[in-house]
């Protein structure tokens, strides 16, 4: 199972940001 998922999706957002940016 998977613990913590929005910890994970909130890095893989600032990850996402950082390549947007």
């Amino acid at each position: 199972m998977y613990i913590g998922t929005e910890e994970q999706r909130k890095k893989r957002l600032k990850e996402l940001e950082k390549l947007n940016k």
